[in-house]
């Protein structure tokens, strides 16, 4: 056992010798240091190495054995036997290991009773276990025996009824195998019966093939009602149209499609009006310059297409009507009401026509008379007016004019004769001037009443102007109107006889405009009114300059017969 580790045991040794020289080493430099260089003997530190024993050289025993003199250690060594301590040490190991084999012992010892204990205790704990166990499964026992008790009473009560079960069982299995021959018998049954389906079901097919060869379905649809309908139309022909071959039915069929084709859109009627399907059966599809063979291939085709034309035609046209009987609906009622309203207004109008009538009659009437009266109070025979009711106007937008002639009496017991008839013109302006004041007069009440005249006596003669001007004069003064005329410069002579105040307005010169203000001219007793006139004149405009070379004669003149 020691043999083998001896190198790796002298390996150890030679590091433990290199560490120690080399802490001796440190050792010393440090001495060194503290005493600072003095001079102080050293005490020289042996240091022996104990090598094994070795049969090859050692190099590090070689160095060893170097006496470093400068380090102050001395090595020692070649001794006859290395002095490491190893007998000792493997006397103290064979001394431990010997401790250590009797403490194992020991321990073993103590392991083996232990288990020993944990034997027995293993085998009371499983005593135990099965004690319990064992009173356990005896309880369970007594009970399951107490079940089993029960059981075989119930299973006594139960013998009868399973004797009768068993008895039903024999019966219903006896049923059982009676209704499997049933079943039998009923399978065998059913495969005749599915033969003859299958059977039935192929001579279906060979009809159902022979009638879509002659479309009968198609022809159906195009029929469009039921087949007793069908059966009852074909019954009901005559001998004639039953002998009728497929070939004639198609012909006619095809020209009555055609017939009502045209009656939905003439000849003539633009491609692009018609509804796209149709238009492709009768122009792409050549319905129209086909034969009949082509016809008939697309008569079932066209006859939907028409069927969908006619039907969103009539609907179109039901809504249509229903709205137009709607709008005719409202607008009768509109109607009835607006009748109602218009009656309402055409009887208000009537009233109201009616007052105003009678308003505008009493107003010519008292003029009328007002005129009469001032004709025979100076110098006439009696005057009058024409005043009959026009009819009203259509629309109630268009004015209700009345016409009013005035007549009068040439001559005394005569009768009154229009304005337009046998009359001159200075008589004319008399009667018109004693009409105005008739109707200022009448229509003043008793208000004071102002009568504005304008170019007075223009178309008269030098006699009737002072007639004129004199008439006014008296109506006025005798009335109590205000006269107000503008005259020419031919009845100034007149107008200063007759008028109360007579003002002379001119213009400066015929160069000023006319806009400029004029000069205004009066007699010294009306000083007060001609400067209350200029000044008015006046206000509202530029002075003029004065104007050397002006015009005296004079422009116009104003009057007031007050």
């Amino acid at each position: 056992m020691v043999a083998p580790t001896m190198p790796r045991f002298l390996q150890m040794s030679q590091l433990w010798a290199q560490a120690d020289i080399a802490h001796a080493r440190k050792r010393l430099r440090i001495q060194a240091r503290e005493l600072g260089g003095a001079q102080r003997p050293v005490q020289p530190l042996l240091l022996v190495a104990v090598l094994l024993a070795s049969d090859e050289p050692d190099p590090v025993a070689e160095r060893v054995r170097v006496s470093v003199a400068e380090a102050g250690v001395i090595v020692l060594g070649g001794f006859a036997e290395p002095l490491t301590g190893r007998a000792a040490r493997i006397a103290a190991a064979r001394h431990d290991h010997a401790e250590k084999a009797g403490l194992l012992n020991e321990a073993v010892a103590a392991l083996s009773a232990a288990r020993k204990v944990l034997s027995r205790a293993e085998g009371r704990a499983r005593a135990a276990d099965a004690a319990e166990q064992a009173s356990t499964v005896s309880e369970e026992i007594s009970r399951l025996r107490k079940e089993n008790e029960a059981t075989l009473e119930q299973r006594e009560a139960l013998r009868p009824v399973l004797a009768r079960a068993e008895d039903e069982y024999g019966k219903a299995l006896g049923a059982a195998h009676a209704r499997e021959a049933q079943l039998a018998n009923l399978r065998g049954v059913r495969t005749r019966l599915q033969g003859s389906l299958q059977a039935g079901e192929a001579e279906k097919m060979k009809l159902v093939g022979e009638r879509d060869g002659m479309n009968l379905i198609g022809r159906q649809a195009d029929w469009g009602e039921s087949d007793d309908a069908a059966r009852r139309h074909l019954l009901a022909l005559d001998d004639v149209r039953q002998r009728r071959t497929t070939a004639e039915w198609n012909e006619e069929a095809c020209q009555a499609l055609n017939d009502a084709v045209r009656l939905c859109f003439p000849d003539g009627t633009p491609a692009e009006e018609m509804p796209a399907e149709i238009r492709e059966l009768l122009v792409e599809q050549r319905w129209q310059r086909g034969g009949l063979d082509v016809r008939v291939r697309l008569t079932p085709a066209l006859l939907r297409a028409l069927r969908t034309h006619l039907n969103l035609t009539e609907q179109h046209d039901s809504y249509q009507q229903a709205q137009i009987s709607t709008q005719r609906a409202e607008r009768n009622a509109d109607l009835a009401t607006a009748r109602l309203g218009l009656a309402e207004a055409e009887q208000t109008s009537r009233a109201h026509r009616a007052s105003l009538a009678l308003g505008i009659k009493n107003t010519l009437r008292q003029v009328a008379l007002a005129f009469d009266e001032l004709d025979q109070a100076y110098g006439g025979y009696g005057a009058g007016l024409d005043y009959p009711e026009p009819e009203p106007p259509a629309e109630p937008d268009r004015p209700w004019q009345w016409a009013v002639a005035p007549k009068w009496r040439r001559a005394e017991g005569q009768r009154m004769g229009s304005y337009n008839l046998k009359a001159n013109t200075a008589q004319i302006d008399e009667k018109a001037a004693k009409l105005v004041c008739a109707a200022a007069l009448a229509a003043g009440g008793d208000r004071p009443l102002v009568l504005i005249l304008d170019e007075l006596g223009r178309n008269l003669g030098k006699q009737h102007r002072r007639e004129a001007v004199a008439l006014f004069e008296r109506i006025g003064r005798d009335r109590n109107i205000t006269v107000i005329g503008a005259l020419q410069d031919d009845m100034e002579r007149y107008a200063l006889e007759a008028s109360g105040l007579y003002i002379k307005l001119r213009r400066s010169s015929d160069a000023i405009a006319y806009n400029e203000p004029p000069v205004v001219v009066g007699d010294e007793a009306s000083r007060g009114r001609v400067e209350l006139l200029a000044d008015w004149l006046s206000s509202y405009r530029p002075a003029a300059e004065p104007d050397p070379g002006r015009n005296s004669d004079p422009d116009d003149q104003l009057m007031d017969f007050g």
